[in-house]
């Protein structure tokens, strides 16, 4: 079983960085950032962070943005793949899926959940990540 830290707690640990201004990118070996939050298709009622590519870290959101969008899908209703409305609260699960996964439902191949954050030795906000079975 894979740790996933829960939309609430991401935000908790988010709000106790001090610089807000920093960039948020994740762990993987691949040039990719937070970029929008939707239902998560292998579970309808949990979150997923689409994540994109970019080229320069001005590419990449900052902690005030990602805090700002993660806030607003607390106590959202999104719709499901195949219908439905799904609300999201502290508790829902968030999972990181690209915009492929999303739009063909391929949502176990690149699929990861968040299980720490820390700041790396270039000030970069760090989502580190775990492969979701």
């Amino acid at each position: 079983m894979v740790m996933c830290l829960k939309l609430g707690m991401i935000i908790d640990r988010l709000e106790l960085l001090k610089d807000k201004e920093s960039i948020v990118k994740f762990d993987k070996k691949y040039k990719v950032c937070p970029n929008y939050l939707c239902s998560y298709r292998g579970d309808y009622s949990q979150l997923a962070i689409v994540y994109r590519p970019y080229k320069n870290n001005s590419d990449c959101i900052k902690v005030n943005e990602f805090l700002k969008l993660l806030k607003s899908a607390v106590g959202k209703d999104y719709t499901g793949w195949k219908g439905g409305t799904f609300r999201m609260d502290n508790s829902s699960e968030v999972y990181i899926i690209s915009d492929i996964d999303r739009k063909t439902g391929f949502n176990n191949i690149n699929v990861f959940t968040i299980w720490e954050i820390e700041i790396n030795k270039n000030g970069y906000v760090v989502l580190r990540t775990n492969t979701h079975d």
